[in-house]
């Protein structure tokens, strides 16, 4: 399908990562989109995760959309990328607010650490949703879909826990405010109950707000 000099320079441009990471295009990209593109063998430009798909996964059904499990319009990991219709291709870029502020992993980990935090069957404080948004800068949906699993997919419940950064610290603080334990949020952020009352009664990251 590619020559293997096409697919060396393709590869060229992806900042490969773990096998579960996202893969990021290194090169040019539309603005609107933020999409890879690359010029193909008949100086057609070609949108970048489109060509890892065919890559990593097979040709795509004329006429057939490829999607971010991750909700990263940059990665090229064939593992992140499924195909789909132009509906849930339309779906899944508002869903991960694209065109809005990009989260990181680290950042969907303490959204969902949270959430396991503040939820009681299922179900958040009123209002929880919007705020952890607005914080973000993202839309709620966009939150609501990390909670739910709909997006970044490839963060596993069995992924390792994050440690306290500076943004958790806001977050434990917060939470314990709500009334979350100092168990619960120990458990976690996989630390001690004494580090968590050491956060919260400012002993330690004091000059965090």
């Amino acid at each position: 399908m590619y020559s293997q000099a096409f697919q060396d320079r393709f590869w060229a441009k992806v900042q490969k990562g773990e096998p579960d990471a996202c893969w990021h295009w290194t090169a040019s990209s539309y603005a609107r989109t933020r999409y890879g593109q690359i010029m193909g063998p008949d100086r057609v430009p070609l949108r970048a995760h489109r060509v890892a798909y065919e890559l990593g996964n097979g040709p795509i059904p004329k006429g057939g959309s490829v999607l971010h499990r991750c909700g990263e319009a940059s990665c090229c990991n064939p593992a992140h990328l499924y195909l789909g219709t132009a509906a849930e291709n339309s779906r899944d870029r508002s869903r991960h607010g694209r065109g809005a502020k990009k989260l990181t992993e680290r950042q969907v980990e303490i959204v969902r650490v949270e959430w396991a935090v503040v939820s009681k069957d299922g179900k958040a404080p009123y209002g929880w949703i919007s705020r952890k948004a607005r914080e973000l800068g993202v839309k709620p949906s966009t939150v609501q879909d990390i909670v739910d699993g709909l997006s970044w997919r490839h963060l596993t419940p069995d992924s390792p826990p994050p440690q306290v950064t500076r943004e958790g610290v806001v977050a434990i603080r917060r939470d314990f405010a709500d009334g979350a334990s100092t168990k619960v949020l120990a458990e976690a952020y996989a630390v001690t109950p004494q580090c968590i009352r050491d956060i919260v009664a400012r002993r330690t990251w004091a000059k965090v707000p």
